[in-house]
């Protein structure tokens, strides 16, 4: 993301982000001198939110780069271990949807031939 991309919504995004931190820091920390620095930055996000388009630039940067990493890692994980065992599985117990054996096994093909001729009556009710 370039510098220059960063939208005025999400300067405020940014402005938002730094007094939720400050607020949380300031809430639990029970340190009530940052109430006044939130103030601050909420007329400033307010008015004038290309103040933190550096922040935001750097936190949106961020974040697309991690959710191209979490999205690769989590669909990892799914076909790791889910989709795979599954497949195991259904191959120990010798399902063969796409007729695998039957084509290796002889030189015709697996197709299936069918000799019916469609009519508008099929395509009334397909289901």
């Amino acid at each position: 993301m370039k510098y220059t991309e960063v939208a005025e919504g999400q300067c405020k995004d940014g402005g938002l982000a730094i007094m939720l931190v400050l607020l949380l820091v300031s809430w639990f920390g029970e340190r009530p001198v940052y109430a006044g620095p939130v103030i601050v930055l909420l007329l400033i996000t307010m008015t004038r939110p290309v103040f933190f388009k550096p922040f935001a630039w750097l936190l949106f940067g961020i974040s697309a780069v991690l959710e191209k990493i979490a999205s690769r890692v989590i669909l990892t994980f799914i076909f790791v271990f889910m989709v795979t065992p599954v497949g195991i599985f259904r191959k120990m117990l010798g399902h063969d949807p796409m007729r695998l054996r039957q084509w290796h096994g002889s030189h015709e093909s697996a197709f299936l031939d069918r000799q019916h001729k469609f009519t508008a009556a099929d395509l009334e009710k397909q289901f």
